[in-house]
């Protein structure tokens, strides 16, 4: 008996970018956004292929994203329907990549046709892609990052617990690319327990700042100086 063996392959198919909507949001509803597109690119390519799907994968390296998925929980109005409709999306599994393994950023950033004409994270996807048992899983401890980052990276930064490098994206880096920027965005995330902090603490704008400071600079030595905290915790 002839046994044929199966072929697994990978290619691009199509691919869609949609700028950020003009009013201000969060990075994890920018993140869920991005989820939404991806879902209706699904939908597009499904009845444009007219072919026989057994399943869909829709992959994000927003663990906020599948944490919102996966909870029950009342959302905001704004993530709420969102999450709706993602929710009703049939025979679609949603699952997490890193982000160094995203081709989603190379079109978001954008890059010169001479290197994306060899760059085979774009046209061909992760190398793990075509081997399900390598397939990535969801980074341990992720369910404690509230989707408000505010409470959740203060509570962490100040109490010395290693903060999980995903917190500090890469598209935040982009987005708010100089110091003051990221400082500004990290007090807005902070706006729901402003009140708390000014009242209750009797914390000045100044001191609020310090600590926002504080936060930024643990989560940028916990993204790119991993190995060496986790040398300096094990002495």
């Amino acid at each position: 008996m002839h046994i044929t063996p199966s072929i697994t392959e990978a290619q691009l198919i199509f691919a869609k970018v949609r700028v950020a909507p003009l009013q201000e949001r969060s990075i994890p509803q920018l993140e869920l956004l991005a989820a939404v597109v991806g879902k209706r690119a699904v939908s597009y390519v499904r009845k444009a292929l007219d072919l026989s799907i057994i399943r869909t994968t829709l992959w994000t390296d927003a663990t906020t994203v599948l944490q919102w998925l996966s909870s029950p929980a009342v959302q905001p109005q704004f993530v709420q329907n969102r999450l709706t409709e993602l929710r009703k999306a049939e025979n679609i599994t949603f699952r997490y990549t890193p982000t160094k393994d995203n081709p989603a950023d190379i079109l978001s950033r954008g890059q010169k046709a001479s290197t994306l004409q060899n760059n085979s994270l774009w046209w061909l996807g992760p190398s793990w892609l075509t081997t399900e048992r390598l397939w990535p899983v969801q980074p341990p401890n992720a369910s404690k990052f509230s989707t408000v980052l505010s409470a959740k990276i203060v509570t962490l930064a100040f109490r010395h617990t290693k903060v999980q490098t995903h917190i500090l994206s890469d598209s935040f880096e982009t987005r708010y690319a100089t110091w003051d920027k990221c400082i500004d965005k990290i007090l807005r995330l902070w706006s729901p327990l402003r009140v708390y902090y000014t009242k209750k603490l009797k914390l000045t704008h100044a001191t609020m700042r310090t600590r926002a400071e504080l936060v930024l600079i643990r989560l940028i030595q916990s993204k790119y100086f991993s190995t060496e905290l986790d040398h300096l915790r094990n002495d």
